[in-house]
């Protein structure tokens, strides 16, 4: 029983660190191209880079919660990340799944998996409260 629980524990614990991973890596790849663009084209600001930046500052905001607290940091991060492959469907001239797929899609997974270490790390201290 002892070795089943251990086995959960490393699971949940693997999934929480992956998120943590990727979500890192695709909020500072968004970050650079934020940072990038802003040296590069420091012009006024368009409708569009104010929504980029909207997007960029909500999923790192969702990150950042995500470590601290994962069910409100996933759920912040999920719906960003709808935003952003929303706002890429609406933007996208052509190839609009894939632009969805790019830009939002990563968020939505890290979201995703940051509600299911949250779900099972609460799973686990249920029932070891009850064993």
């Amino acid at each position: 029983m002892e070795n089943k629980k251990e086995g959960a524990d490393r699971t949940t614990a693997i999934i929480r660190w992956a998120a943590r991973a990727i979500g890192t890596i695709v909020v500072l790849f968004w970050l650079l191209i934020a940072v990038g663009y802003g040296i590069t084209e420091p012009s006024q600001m368009t409708l569009d880079d104010m929504i980029m930046v909207v997007l960029v500052a909500g999923t790192t905001l969702g990150l950042t919660l995500s470590w601290i607290n994962e069910k409100t940091g996933g759920i912040i991060t999920l719906l960003f990340g709808l935003a952003h492959s929303t706002y890429a469907l609406l933007e996208a001239g052509h190839n609009q799944g894939l632009a969805m797929l790019v830009s939002g899609g990563p968020f939505i997974l890290v979201g995703i998996l940051f509600l299911i270490a949250f779900r099972r790390s609460s799973k686990q201290d249920i029932s070891e409260s009850t064993a």
